[in-house]
């Protein structure tokens, strides 16, 4: 790889092309044996011993040439990096293909009939002039998304650094509120406006899979806090975290690290995609000190009867509902620490354009210095 070459794309042909390349052969075989059987009747009269024999053989060949395929399947690779768009094939005899992104001259899409009807697409990538052959990507799934991530990496690659835009740094919102006030659905709102969403539940949900957690899950609190799959089972962790204060504690400082390193990561790759604004939905955002990463803190709230039953619907009741309040700040508190408040107690409507106005308040608001470097 070269300097300042950086991967961007990596995949191999859709599984399903295991059964798309040899298609065509075995369809032109099985029509040869019909038209054999339909044009010379003579045929039934050897077919009981025959039969058997070319079936066994049709068998051991399709066999043999599904297990090249998987191993064909197994060595190909497609990339795409910021300098070149490659193809790596073959078993006994490797072939690799290779186009410098600012010598590709056109990308293009091509569907036959069974990857149509299987939602494949193979790609092209040619070169401008007689630099060399076409890289071809064979039966990839969601072709048109690959395609379009040559294109524009193409586009990047021909400019020179002066001629590329200088994009100012996103604008991150930290995302928080009252249970039930409705911030996941706020936080798509802002998703649909073109806004780079960080889920934090999601991101602790995926930390709790990590083997080294669950193996200090289970020192903690023994091997029933394991599902029958052997996975964490969060029902079993929120019983005991949210009725042990200390517990939950304990956890919040296994946690939060590997949160806050997953976030720094993702915030790094909106930034270098060009991202205008990245939502940081963290519910905790101000007892975890996330807002000190944030340019805008956001808090969304609801009427409290319009949260029980909204908690309801999750199968909560207003016992759970106080239960799961009591682990974080009073919303009173939140709400004075943000720098705006969500009044979500209308549609979806309402909530969207509430969304709207946010972000156009929030790209005329100044930025937080920097801290400073010791």
């Amino acid at each position: 790889m070269e300097p300042h070459d950086h991967p961007l794309l990596s995949i191999r042909p859709s599984p399903l092309w295991v059964v798309v390349a040899p298609f065509p052969t075995w369809l032109f075989l099985l029509t040869a044996i019909a038209a054999g059987w339909w044009f010379k009747p003579e045929l039934n009269a050897w077919s009981p011993k025959a039969w058997p024999i070319l079936l066994i053989l049709l068998a051991s060949a399709f066999t043999l040439n599904l297990i090249l395929q998987v191993a064909r399947w197994l060595a190909t690779r497609y990339t795409l990096t910021t300098t070149h768009v490659t193809a790596h094939s073959g078993v006994l005899s490797r072939t690799f293909v290779e186009i410098p992104l600012q010598k590709v001259q056109s990308t293009i899409v091509l569907r036959s009939p069974i990857q149509r009807v299987l939602g494949l697409g193979s790609i092209r990538v040619e070169s401008a002039g007689a630099y060399g052959l076409p890289v071809w990507w064979q039966s990839v799934g969601r072709a048109d998304d690959a395609a379009k991530a040559i294109r524009q990496a193409t586009i990047s690659a021909v400019r020179s650094p002066r001629d590329r835009p200088q994009s100012p740094p996103p604008i991150v919102i930290g995302l928080t509120g009252s249970i039930g006030a409705g911030k996941s659905t706020f936080a798509a709102q802002l998703a649909a406006l073109g806004a780079v969403v960080i889920d934090s539940d999601a991101q602790a949900r995926a930390a709790l899979d990590t083997p080294s957690v669950r193996d200090s899950l289970v020192a903690w609190w023994g091997p029933s806090v394991l599902n029958a799959q052997g996975s964490v089972d969060r029902s079993k962790v929120g019983h005991i975290v949210f009725s042990q204060p200390a517990e939950r504690a304990r956890l919040e400082r296994l946690i939060h690290p590997l949160v806050r390193h997953s976030r720094e990561g993702m915030i790094r790759q909106a930034t270098a995609a060009g991202a205008r604004f990245i939502v940081a939905d963290v519910p905790l955002l101000f007892e975890a000190g996330v807002d000190a990463e944030c340019d805008v803190t956001v808090c969304i709230d609801a009427p409290r009867q319009t949260r029980i039953k909204r908690v309801a619907q999750r199968g909560w009741d207003q016992a759970e509902l106080d239960r799961r309040e009591s682990a974080q700040w009073p919303v009173e508190q939140k709400l004075a620490l943000a720098d705006e408040r969500i009044e979500n107690s209308g549609d979806l409507a309402s909530l969207s354009s509430a969304a709207r106005d946010l972000l156009a308040r929030v790209a005329k608001r100044p930025r937080k210095p920097a801290p400073a470097s010791h």
